[in-house]
């Protein structure tokens, strides 16, 4: 699997083993960044005994207000936003009622100026 120029010859036995290193650390959370394999995301799931925070896997799109269905599922306790927190500053208001998004622009991300972190519009009261 190779995953942002990362790759992992065996993700399932990866991830295995990786879970079982950390349960003895007691760790408060476990954030993940979801790969193509939904499977390992519910077994670290089931094994994390902790708040579990995801980034869900959406090829092509960006996360969002659907991928809240992960939670009432029990898939995640937190779902994380990524790219449109950076587009939307007031994200969770636009979610809550339902408001159209900002378009993130990749090509501003982490770098540079301030453009990409404090020039996207907030909605209007």
């Amino acid at each position: 699997m190779t995953n942002n120029d990362i790759h992992e010859a065996d993700p399932h036995e990866t991830y295995a083993e990786l879970i079982d290193g950390l349960k003895p650390l007691g760790l408060a959370h476990l954030h993940v960044f979801e790969g193509p394999y939904r499977d390992i995301t519910l077994m670290l799931r089931k094994e994390f005994d902790g708040t579990f925070i995801l980034n869900p896997s959406t090829p092509g799109a960006f996360t969002s207000k659907e991928n809240l269905d992960l939670i009432e599922d029990g898939t995640a306790d937190v779902i994380t936003f990524g790219a449109l927190f950076l587009a939307n500053p007031d994200l969770p208001r636009r979610l809550a009622e339902d408001k159209p998004l900002n378009t993130p622009d990749p090509t501003t991300f982490y770098g540079g100026d301030h453009r990409g972190y404090t020039d996207y519009p907030t909605l209007s009261d």
